[in-house]
C-alpha cells in the first residue's frame, strides 16, 4: 500500500499530481515558517517515525523532524484525527489521551497550557496498556465504559476555546471564553436543542472560518427529520427547502457572544 497526497486546483478543482509519502497522516497544517505538521496515524516499524505523534515536512514532504512519543501503540486509529490547529499565527497540537495542548514549530515543541475538566480525568497510559494487553481485543468498549474520559476535540478562536469530549458514552461540550475568564458546559443534547439544527449534531465543529465554529449539516438528514415533524427555525428551515437530497452539506456557523 502506497500513501499518497493529491494536489488539486483550487480555481478549477482539476488534479495536478500526486507524490507519495512515508507516513499516514488523515490531516496536516501549514507552520508560519511554511513548512508542513502532520498528524502521524503510522503504526507500524517500516512506516517513518511511526512511534512519534506528528511529523514536520517541507513542500516536498521529505520529514525534517517528529515530535511527541507514542507512549501506547495499536492499530486502531483514535482521538480526534483534526489534533492540530492554527490560531493567530501560532500552531497547537494535542494526542489522543493527554490533557497537554503543546505549541509547536519545524524545531520545537513545548506545552502551552493543559485542559481540567471537574470531575473527570484523562485515561493513564498504564491502563489502556492493561486493557489492550489482556485479551488482545480492541480497547474501545472498556475506555467507554470507565470513568475515564474516552474521546476529546478542542477548537480555538481569539475569543474562546471549545472542548468536545465522550465520558461513560455521554457527549458534552463547553466553552472557555479567553476574555471573561469563565467556563460553559453543557451535554451535547442540550446544547443541540438551545441551537434547534436538528438531531444530527453529535460532535464538535468540523472546523473554523474566523471566529465562528462551523458545524456541517446534511440536507438529506435534515429533510428527514422535518418530514418527521422536527420544526427548525428560519432561515435554517428555508435552507432545507431549497436544498436537494444529494446536496452538499448546509455550513451552520456560530459563535460565543
Amino acid at each position: 500500500m502506497h500513501n499518497k497526497v493529491l494536489r488539486f486546483s483550487l480555481n478549477t478543482f482539476r488534479f495536478i499530481s500526486e507524490q507519495k509519502v512515508t507516513f499516514t497522516s488523515p490531516f496536516a497544517s501549514f507552520l508560519a515558517d511554511g513548512n508542513i505538521i502532520w498528524k502521524n496515524n503510522g503504526y507500524l516499524s517500516k512506516e517513518s517515525h511511526s512511534d512519534s505523534h506528528f511529523l514536520v515536512t517541507d513542500t516536498n514532504f521529505m520529514i525534517l523532524n517528529h515530535f511527541v512519543e507514542k507512549e501506547f501503540k495499536s492499530g486502531y486509529v483514535t482521538g480526534d484525527q483534526n489534533s492540530i490547529y492554527n490560531i493567530e499565527k501560532q500552531t497547537f497540537v494535542y494526542t489522543p489521551f493527554a490533557p497537554v495542548i503543546y505549541q509547536v514549530s519545524a524545531d520545537s515543541l513545548f506545552p502551552a497550557f493543559r485542559l481540567s475538566i471537574k470531575g473527570r480525568r484523562f485515561p493513564p497510559i498504564d491502563f489502556l496498556q492493561q486493557q489492550i494487553t489482556a485479551d488482545g481485543m480492541p480497547y474501545f468498549s472498556k475506555l467507554e465504559n470507565s470513568d475515564y474520559i474516552s474521546h476529546f476535540g478542542l477548537r480555538e478562536t481569539t475569543h474562546d476555546m471549545c472542548l468536545f469530549y465522550i465520558a461513560k458514552g455521554e457527549r458534552f461540550i463547553g466553552f472557555y471564553d479567553k476574555i471573561k475568564k469563565q467556563t460553559y458546559h453543557y451535554r451535547v443534547n442540550d446544547f443541540r436543542q438551545s441551537l434547534n439544527i436538528g438531531i444530527g449534531f453529535t460532535y464538535v465543529a468540523s472546523g473554523m472560518l474566523d471566529d465562528y465554529y462551523v458545524i456541517p449539516l446534511i440536507p438529506s438528514e435534515l429533510k428527514e427529520e422535518k418530514r418527521n415533524g422536527y420544526q427548525f427555525s428560519m432561515p435554517l428551515d428555508s435552507l432545507i427547502d431549497q436544498s436537494g437530497e444529494d446536496d452538499n452539506p448546509i455550513l451552520f456557523l456560530f459563535k460565543l457572544k
